[in-house]
């Protein structure tokens, strides 16, 4: 109880409980109790505002009760605002005016009233909060990315309570958290451009725009514009990439992408490959190869290359280059398969008198697996069928001895072959047996309970026959073995040389021209002789025919000389009938005197 003194008289006012208050005059005497501000009457007009125009204005009231009248005041944490003052008898208040064409996002936050009064030495105080939200959330407009580049340039759009208010852009790999970058920028504008540098190509971006008080450092994540980007220049790396075999044995390759087609020139494939089964004479070889598809193409089935391993990486490429590779997820191995050559045997030599012969053959190329036997079959009927193609079956024929002119003579286990050679000799006709497992790879043991196991008959060749000697191998695949045949090699029998022919066929010549000519010769020499006594036996008879008497009478019948002349001529004639010349000796009947004394009857 306070006493009041009004004109020297004490009065004393007593609050009602319903604190409904009346005026008094001091000579009457009241009781009154002095109250606190009272909370249940503290009010606002409004205890949150949002700001959703910018025009006018708007006001907001705190209103507050007591005894005594409470102080009312504003305030923006430490600073006091200055306010329209309002008294309405039993309660006092403010008034708290906003200019919404002013307002920007500084002036959000929270506004407190403050209601205080003393009750004696007391001092009482109670508050009010108003909560004000000034939207300031920017908006993107456009992002325009190059497929040649990884920039971007953002356009976008301030609030129009943000406009000279610091903003914060932040871009950001939601992946690599490394992979950022902030900047400050005071839009002065309604429309701003930001050409963002620097960044890695073909990569999804968060683009945050927010705007932020300078004093203190404070952003409004609350009004910050989000949205995603991604960069063009070198593509992203393909999506889905697997590897698969097809129902041939093949390889194929496929995949998809994010990147849009239309910046997409191509893809390129990065094919590693291995041996699959190495053997244990080669080392392993590593290969790269590089396959080029156009653009439109998302699968591939690469070419089929025996015993191969592969591994694959797909590249999309753009203006700008190659991306990323992006590894296919899968397994893809080929079966093995023969050697694609194989050389036939080779030999300097014939078929020795002891039915040996010395061959060599190369060592088989086992790129497309490991060979696990090498035969060498002998042919001895060279008109039989040649062996382009020989499967287990008749490896088994020629195995069991079945025929005669064709056999297996060496079966050469790969294993038992310890280096690396490029040729290997081996010898033929020595009447060695051997045997070799064609299901066993060269790494593994040999064991003869397969029916893969092969037996050679190495019998003795005979140089007096022609012979095809053929290299055979084996290989293993998933399924069967499978055999390679080579060219053959034809061994002829042993015949003389066709030189020595030659001299004997002109000596043998020479001889029975040089018999023939002293045939004829003894035959000429005979006939004449024969004539010759023909000849003279004739000339007898015509001697003793004629008369010596007759002679006289032809001589004496001329003169001397001509007696002379007749009896050379007769001398003539007698030695032409012994030389036995033809034309003489073929007339049937001759008288040399009587063709003298016709001779001499010319002359006459």
């Amino acid at each position: 109880m306070n006493p009041n003194s009004d004109s020297g008289s004490i009065c004393y006012s007593l609050s009602l409980k319903d604190f409904n208050s009346r005026a008094t005059y001091c000579y009457e005497q009241h009781y009154y109790i002095c109250e606190q501000v009272k909370t249940k009457d503290m009010q606002l007009s409004l205890s949150n505002f949002i700001v959703d125009s910018n025009t006018g204005t708007k006001e907001i009231t705190c209103m507050a009760s007591g005894f005594p009248l409470p102080t009312v005041k504003w305030m923006k944490g430490n600073i006091v605002i200055t306010s329209t003052p309002l008294n309405y008898h039993s309660k006092v208040g403010q008034k708290l005016v906003f200019n919404l064409k002013q307002l920007t996002i500084a002036d959000e936050g929270q506004y407190k009233c403050f209601a205080s009064n003393t009750v004696g030495k007391t001092f009482y105080e109670f508050t009010r909060t108003l909560h004000v939200k000034v939207p300031s959330q920017p908006s993107i407009t456009n992002i325009i990315s190059s497929p040649c580049n990884s920039n971007l340039l953002v356009t976008w759009k301030p609030h129009v309570c943000g406009v000279g208010i610091e903003h914060r852009f932040q871009i950001m790999d939601p992946i690599n958290s490394n992979n950022y970058k902030v900047f400050l920028t005071t839009p002065n504008n309604v429309s701003m451009t930001s050409y963002v540098t620097g960044l890695q190509p073909s990569t999804s971006y968060i683009i945050k725009i927010e705007p932020c008080l300078t004093t203190p450092s404070t952003c409004f994540s609350h009004y910050a514009t989000i949205t995603n980007a991604t960069t063009g220049g070198l593509p992203g790396p393909v999506t889905n990439p697997s590897l698969t075999m097809t129902y041939d044995g093949s390889c194929n390759v496929s995949w998809s992408t994010e990147t849009n087609p239309e910046y997409i020139s191509g893809f390129k494939l990065v094919i590693n490959s291995t041996k699959a089964i190495v053997s244990s004479y080669y080392k392993d070889d590593f290969e790269i190869n590089e396959l080029f598809l156009p653009s439109e193409k998302t699968s591939c089935v690469l070419p089929k290359i025996f015993n191969r391993k592969y591994n694959i990486s797909i590249q999309a490429k753009t203006c700008a280059g190659f991306g990323p590779g992006s590894e296919a997820v899968g397994e893809c191995v080929t079966d093995t398969n023969v050697p694609s050559i194989l050389r036939a045997p080779t030999t300097e030599e014939k078929v020795a008198d002891n039915g040996t012969l010395a061959i060599s053959i190369n060592a088989p190329d086992e790129s497309n697996g490991p060979v696990s036997c090498l035969f060498i079959i002998v042919q001895g009927n060279i008109k039989a069928k040649c062996l382009s193609f020989i499967g287990k079956s008749r490896m088994a024929e020629l195995s069991s001895r079945r025929l005669q002119d064709e056999y297996i003579a060496i079966a050469l286990n790969r294993n038992s072959i310890r280096s690396n050679r490029s040729s290997i000799n081996l010898i033929l006709g020595n009447g060695k047996n051997t045997t070799c497992d064609a299901s066993k790879p060269n790494h593994q043991q040999q064991t003869n309970s397969s029916d893969n196991v092969y037996e050679a008959y190495n019998k003795r060749l005979s140089n007096l026959q022609t012979y095809k000697i053929i290299l055979v191998t084996s290989t293993s695949s998933k399924d069967t073995n499978l055999f390679k045949v080579s060219d053959e090699l034809l061994i002829e029998k042993i015949v003389p040389d066709s030189n020595q022919n030659i001299i004997l066929g002109v000596v043998a010549g020479g001889i029975l021209a040089i018999l023939f000519a002293l045939g004829c010769l003894c035959y000429v020499r005979h006939r004449n002789n024969r004539k010759k006594c023909k000849n003279h036996e004739a000339i007898s008879s015509i001697s003793m025919n004629v008369s010596k008497k007759e002679k006289t009478e032809y001589v004496s019948a001329g003169t001397t000389d001509t007696q002379h002349h007749l009896n050379a001529s007769i001398n003539t004639y007698e030695t032409i009938a012994d030389n036995g010349y033809e034309e003489i000796s073929d007339r049937a009947e001759w008288n040399p005197y009587e063709i003298a004394v016709s001779q001499y009857e010319t002359v006459l």
